[in-house]
């Protein structure tokens, strides 16, 4: 079958795959007119070579574009694996679509060819889509329910495997030559097999050919030059021409040369400690595929041509951490995927656009991959007519010199960013070579030297004074400098941070009260460092910070003095991605965006609450990019960020039905004052946490843990002989006939007998000393075995469903880990009951229906009784970044009534009678509800709406409406997760925006 029919093939499936029309669709690089991965969608088209580019938009931002499936054609076997090769090492898609002359291929572009990963194989196609293909449609890839069964493992992307196959060669090394098994011997192996690799880069490129190489290798007046051939050739071959080490030497340190600095510098001191033998066996295996130990490493499945910067940058970053693992997490360092730090300029971007005049920095730049992501963003935004080319290579490097700045620790880190910047910007001006480098503005470089923008320094000794920024982005240390000791910590900010950073002992001693360094995080001191030093006014600040710094008790402080510094425009809290956002971190992980500019508390800031259900990740599946579906989005008031108890948790973590129910039960307690607190002081019952050996005078046994670490134990039962031992303060405490109640909430017991415990639990008992109770009922009540009985059911109660679900309202960590309910928050829960003698408290212990009974006592409403009866049977399973196990499962009639219903209510109760809205579900199926609202008129007239074709990703919904027909739109996934109440809150919220607004 010829080229020509195998075209008319793929352009007959894209038709039928509901590809052609769509507005995420590109057929060729000329029709691409989005502004976000520009050079990546040019290089599937040109080195990669495919037919067409589907892809999915932002909800977010007008304009962005994420390429989801490659669609190419392949006339045999073997030009499908070379195809799927190229994209796979591009890594930037998991579909790819192949067409050959026996039909059709659905391939895996996470994986590489050699794998076998072709997921399906299918006959030919027609206009009509057979349903084996159903699954790689336009409708079901922007649905999130089609995503459910497909697994997107990044197990093996080209980094990864990269990675792993250069660990293998490191650990060959050091077996085979011993002498090299130290850490400074591994650190020489993974140098010279990244230098290698770069030059192999440049090679496939066609930045150095070989006669560059030969020229090189005869003027370091060597003898032979059999490297200058086999650098140039890939594969197998049957003879391996001869070369000496000095020839390799020669040529890395004549590209050194070329290109303004060097990458894993191996000084002429360290060069003999790397035997001949191994260097000409790493360059087989990298060149030609030669087994290691029996295994092939299948370097020959990388094509170094299409080789992303990003993926080399991340490969060398992640030589730094294996190198240094220790040191960098002792300085709570991790690698940045590109994909987040894509998201996060794209974020700053939308605020303040990135341009020639643009000054951007990163002050814990790493490898690079926020500058690299901004200087794409800048270079893109300013393409000559007709594109970048050799003839622009001067203005590529003076955008290079005059916008990119950094600032990293680590030396190596920064060579490595250095080199991440040069090899973006050569991505731009392909087609200039090596030896060409030298002869650009009047005699200088080409690659400009750098040491000046990409400083070796802390960043508090502020090696850019007297310089501002027009963008400050990155993704600051997440170090605790002061660890938290004993628990009676004060929260005494800037004070007595022990650290080896004299510049930065400095910058805390002079940072004013208001602008806290809370707990000796770091992250929080690189936030004031970039607000008071490096942002001029109205700079944009995109950071990625620890949610913790943001939300919980002990975050309070900086959390309202942030938004009270600077202006917060947009939000993404990513804490439910936690497992599966950085590799080898578990903490949650927020962003947030904001102008160098004095607030008002009635801006509005975007809100970003991604789950593991609005992502195209399957059930199992990796994150491999961030889609914002536009009813993910929340506005709240900066107001909203100022001021609360918990920091900023309702706006984070809370959806809108869950916040507007807490603010109800604020206003119910502070009414009726019925706290927790309160019932428990009008009830004589005290609440006090455990202590250790110094606080209690117990001296705890010990235990040792799987780690083999010994380690004090929790709970003892407390001999009657030591009981005068305790000190005054826990005797109380520790004498039996109290609740006790573990930080994690869960577990509770009631203990009649005595018992020593530490911090990890509360203890609540009766106190008759001190008793604030008064009632003569009372006082009589609180004694003997009353006393337990209104213990167990002061344990029925704190364990109820009822309380779970409060307690996910008013505990900033419950559904982020699940590991620490605060006493603070717990004594602020609502408790309708008067004190602990009131019978219907008392009958809590053994009734059958808890809840209910909680619910009866505050006199709730339907809507609470819902949100209640929601979280139990379905929110609760998203704690601790999981997945509820029926997120995917078709919603059913009863489910889709309550969200109507709810809907509904809202909608109606934003809009006079005359423009009264009507709600009718207009069509079911692919995975879609859709939902028409007439306002004035009867949503029924109308026929269906034809399909959407924007290409925005459904995850839970995609809303437009037409001003002059007066009609909304919807197009809801079918999927459980899309039919709870808070999603009908916000549906109508965005329904409610477009009307007000009067446009799509």
């Amino acid at each position: 079958m010829d080229d020509a029919s195998l075209t008319r093939k793929v352009e007959s499936l894209c038709r039928a795959l509901g590809y052609v029309g769509s507005a995420t669709y590109f057929a060729n690089a000329e029709s691409f007119d989005r502004l976000e991965n520009v050079h990546v969608v040019m290089t599937a088209f040109g080195a990669i070579g495919v037919h067409s580019v589907f892809g999915i938009s932002d909800g977010a931002i007008p304009g962005s574009f994420k390429p989801v499936v490659y669609v190419g054609q392949a006339r045999d076997d073997m030009a499908a694996d070379e195809l799927h090769r190229r994209v796979w090492t591009q890594g930037v898609v998991p579909l790819l679509v192949v067409v050959t002359p026996g039909g059709v291929e659905v391939r895996n572009g996470f994986g590489p060819p050699s794998d076998g990963s072709v997921l399906t194989r299918h006959e030919d196609v027609d206009d009509i889509l057979p349903a084996s293909l159903e699954d790689v449609s336009a409708r079901s890839l922007t649905t999130s329910i089609f995503w459910k069964d497909r697994k997107v493992s990044r197990a093996d992307t080209i980094d990864s495997r990269l990675v792993a196959a250069i660990e293998q060669l490191n650990r060959y090394a050091c077996t085979t030559f011993p002498q090299l098994d130290t850490r400074q011997g591994r650190a020489l192996v993974n140098a010279l097999v990244g230098k290698l690799i770069y030059l192999f880069v440049l090679i496939d490129r066609g930045l150095i050919d070989e006669q560059w190489l030969r020229d090189v290798i005869r003027a370091s007046g060597c003898k032979g030059v059999g490297f200058a051939d086999a650098a140039s050739h890939r594969g197998v071959r049957s003879n391996y021409p001869e070369f000496s080490p000095d020839e390799v030497w020669a040529v890395l340190d004549g590209i050194d040369g070329a290109i303004n600095g060097c990458v894993f510098p191996i000084a002429e001191t360290e060069r003999p400690q790397i035997p001949s033998e191994l260097i000409q066996f790493i360059h087989r295996v990298v060149r030609w595929d030669e087994k290691v130990e029996g295994r092939q490493l299948s370097f020959l499945d990388v094509s170094f041509q299409v080789l992303r910067t990003e993926t080399i940058s991340a490969i060398y970053e992640r030589f730094l951490r294996l190198e240094d693992g220790d040191a960098q997490r002792a300085e709570g360092a991790f690698y940045t995927p590109p994909y987040l730090a894509d998201f996060v300029v794209a974020r700053a971007d939308a605020q303040r656009p990135m341009e020639a005049t643009s000054r951007v920095v990163d002050a814990a730049a790493g490898s690079g991959v926020f500058l690299v992501s901004a200087y794409r963003r800048i270079m893109e935004r300013c393409a000559p007519p007709g594109g970048w080319g050799p003839a622009h290579a001067n203005s590529a490097r003076h955008l290079l010199r005059d916008c990119i700045f950094g600032i990293e620790k680590n030396a190596q880190a920064a060579n490595v960013c250095r080199f991440s910047l040069y090899m973006t910007m050569l991505d731009y001006i392909a087609g200039v070579a090596i030896k060409d480098l030298a002869e650009i503005d009047e005699g200088e470089k080409l690659l400009p030297p750098l040491t000046d923008n990409i400083v070796v320094a802390s960043a508090f000794s502020h090696p850019f004074e007297g310089t501002t920024f027009t963008h400050v982005l990155g993704n600051p240390p997440w170090l605790r400098l002061k660890r938290q000791g004993a628990r009676r910590n004060t929260q005494t900010p800037n004070q007595n941070v022990p650290v080896n950073d004299d510049a930065l002992t400095a910058f805390l001693a002079e940072l004013p009260v208001e602008t806290p360094v809370m707990h000796g995080r770091l992250s929080d001191a690189f936030v004031w460092f970039a607000v008071e030093r490096l942002c001029e006014e109205g700079a944009v600040i995109g950071l990625i910070l620890p949610t913790t710094s943001l939300v919980g008790r002990q975050s309070e402080r900086f959390a309202t003095a942030l938004a009270s510094k600077v202006s917060v425009r947009s939000v993404a809290n990513l804490s439910y991605l936690r497992y599966r956002l950085f590799t080898g971190a578990r903490a949650a992980a927020t962003v947030v965006v904001a102008r160098h500019q004095a607030p008002q508390p009635s801006d509005l800031v975007s809100v970003y609450r991604p789950r593991l259900s609005s992502l195209p990740l399957g059930e199992v599946g990796d994150v491999w990019a961030l889609f914002v579906s536009q009813t993910d989005l929340q506005t709240v008031q900066v107001r909203d960020l100022q001021g609360d108890s918990n920091g900023w948790f309702g706006p984070l973590i809370l959806g809108t039905v869950d916040r507007r129910t807490r603010d109800a039960l604020r206003n119910f307690t502070r009414r009726r004052k019925s706290t927790v607190a309160e019932f428990l002081m009008r009830s004589g019952l005290h609440i006090q946490r455990g202590g250790n050996e110094e606080d209690t005078g117990f001296r705890f046994p010990m235990r040792i843990d799987r780690q083999g670490r010994e380690l004090p134990v929790n709970l003892v039962a407390l001999p009657k002989v030591l009981e005068q031992e305790i000190a005054v303060g826990y005797r109380a405490l520790f004498s039996g006939n109290i609740l006790l109640v573990p930080r994690a909430f869960k577990g509770l017991r009631v203990l009649e007998e005595p018992h020593a415990f530490n911090s990890t639990f509360y203890g609540i008992f009766f106190a008759d000393n001190g008793c604030a109770a008064s009632a003569t009922k009372l006082s009589e009540y609180t004694r003997g075995s009353r006393q337990i009985d209104a213990l167990w059911s002061l344990k029925a109660f704190l364990e109820s469903g009822v309380v779970r679900y409060f307690a996910a309202l008013y505990g900033a960590t419950v559904l982020l880990d699940g590991a620490r309910f605060e006493k603070g928050d717990l004594l602020s829960l609502p408790c309708p009951f008067e004190d602990a003698s009131e019978p219907a408290f008392l009958d809590l212990h053994g009734s059958s229906d808890k809840d209910g009974s909680i619910l009866d006592a505050l006199g709730a409403g339907l809507d609470l009784r819902r949100a209640v009866k929601e979280f139990l049977s379905f929110s609760e399973g998203y704690a601790d970044a999981q997945l509820p196990s029926d997120a995917f499962v078709e919603a059913g009639k009863d489910q889709i009534r309550v969200y109507l219903d709810r809907f509904s209510r809202d909608l109606a109760a934003a809009f006079t009678e005359r423009f009264a809205p009507s709600v009718t579900i207009e069509g079911r199926g692919d995975g879609v509800v859709r939902l028409r609202v007439a306002f004035g008129q009867d949503a029924e007239k109308e026929g269906a709406a034809p399909p959407n074709r924007d290409g925005k990703f459904v995850a839970s919904s995609v809303v437009s409406f037409d001003a002059k027909s007066r009609v909304a739109r919807l197009s809801k996934s079918s999927a459980l997760f899309a039919w709870m109440a808070d999603q009908a809150v916000d549906d109508a919220g965005e329904v409610i925006r477009q009307v007000v607004s009067g446009c799509p």
